[in-house]
């Protein structure tokens, strides 16, 4: 997971409309008036897992698995996406992925979740979970889990909150109507999840909770290792504010993302770019 700081600019009268027209013509028209300095990582900034000595590899391991076990962790699940590409027309977590199981995403992450609090030894076997969704999908996602029993979790541990939505608008930079007088929105994306923490109350239930780190995954992230100990541990020993963790590419043309200095700010730039 990586942190994208912005500086919010003064509020506007500007009607929502004409504000997102105004947004992608800044995006689509400014020419920069100098090319992005874009750099690697330097090398103190990285540890590489397998450079690891054993025993550091334990201690990480152990102090992580300590911080589960005393419920100063939370995940949060960023699951706001729809499966239409897949062509599932439901939530993305809701998809099954054809293992022998027929387990769906939701399920995969809810049994992670339970297994590192058990081998943890937290008492509850559960660690408080937050699921970011959006308006196409919250109130399905919350029907999901009601009908599989929350895949043994309860109101206490687990909470649902969306993120905002914008107007969409074409290629064009116009805004797209729903009906004649309504226009159509949809879900901001991940960046959204920052103020959607505040705006729902769910920092509060972490303070009250006594959470001091949240292990963030996208729900597209099947090989992702929820609130890993190790990387957990790691952050806390080192008294790091954000670790971001990721595999290197296996080539320079694979679809995906990578991370780098931006004018020297850590920054992603992924495969599309």
């Amino acid at each position: 997971f990586f942190f994208l700081m912005i500086r919010r600019p003064p509020r506007s009268t500007q009607s929502r409309s004409s504000a997102a027209s105004d947004v992608y013509k800044r995006q689509v028209e400014e020419v920069p008036k100098q090319q992005d300095k874009i750099e690697p990582f330097p090398n103190n900034q990285i540890q590489k897992i397998k450079n690891l000595t054993p025993t550091q590899r334990q201690e990480y391991r152990t102090h992580g698995l300590n911080l589960i076990k005393n419920n100063k962790v939370g995940v949060l699940l960023l699951a706001g996406g729809q499966g239409s590409r897949l062509g599932f027309e439901h939530p993305k977590g809701m998809y099954n992925i054809s293992l022998p199981s027929n387990k769906t995403l939701f399920q995969i992450f809810a049994e992670r979740i339970r297994r590192v609090a058990e081998l943890a030894g937290n008492p509850s076997k559960l660690l408080p979970w937050y699921i970011m969704t959006s308006s196409v999908n919250h109130e399905e996602t919350k029907q999901y889990f009601w009908d599989n029993n929350y895949f043994g979790f309860n109101d206490e541990y687990i909470k649902f909150f969306p993120q905002a939505s914008l107007p969409a608008i074409d290629l064009n930079g116009k805004v797209i109507l729903e009906t004649a007088s309504s226009l159509f929105m949809a879900p901001n994306g991940n960046g959204d999840m920052y103020e959607a923490l505040l705006r729902n109350g769910i920092i509060d239930d972490m303070n009250n909770k006594g959470v001091e780190y949240i292990y963030v995954v996208g729900i597209d992230n099947i090989l992702g290792k929820l609130a890993d100990p190790t990387c957990l541990g790691y952050c806390a020993k080192n008294d790091f504010q954000i670790v971001s963790k990721w595999v290197p590419k296996i080539s320079p043309t694979e679809s995906v993302g990578i991370h780098v200095l931006r004018n020297g700010q850590p920054s992603i730039i992924e495969y599309s770019e």
